[in-house]
């Protein structure tokens, strides 16, 4: 790795330099690996299959997987590692709320790719809590709202209502 570091980390596994890996808590274990060169800089790269020290489920390694894809705009491979978390759900996978958040994020990849059938069914039956909270937009009759409305309206002759 760099200069003055020692040991290597990899998904919130510590491995240090005589090889004894030890898990980390389950909560902090990523599925990326880094690297670092002085000419490329830190780089990260996904881990598709979890370590043999993680102590997450495949299912949950999955859902966090899916998580770094869509976060880096990846959305093929996101849709693929939801898909791979809901096959095999085990232990914590098992609750529905965390089944429903896969759903969930998986039907918004869908959207994004544009397979609209996916994404319904994936989403359906599905309560979005927040999706309730959010204000509702009408669009503007006068023309355009917001910062330099007045000026549009000014220089094309427009008036509200017109």
């Amino acid at each position: 790795m760099g200069a003055g570091v020692s040991g290597r980390r990899w998904a919130g596994v510590h491995a240090p330099p005589a090889g004894n890996a030890r898990p980390s808590s389950p909560e902090l274990e990523i599925p990326l690996s880094f690297s670092y060169t002085p000419t490329t800089g830190l780089q990260t790269a996904p881990l598709l299959q979890e370590p043999p020290e993680a102590t997450l489920p495949t299912c949950e390694w999955q859902r966090r997987l899916g998580d770094f894809h869509r976060s880096a705009s990846d959305d093929r491979a996101a849709r693929l590692a939801y898909q791979t978390a809901l096959t095999a759900p085990t232990g914590t996978c098992l609750d529905s709320g965390w089944q429903d958040g896969v759903r969930q994020a998986v039907g918004a990849v869908a959207l994004r790719l544009g397979e609209r059938a996916q994404a319904a069914t994936l989403l359906d039956g599905l309560a979005a809590p927040e999706a309730a909270q959010q204000p509702r937009l009408r669009p503007a009759r006068d023309g355009p709202s917001g910062i330099g409305a007045r000026r549009f309206r000014r220089r094309s002759g427009r008036v509200a209502g017109q």
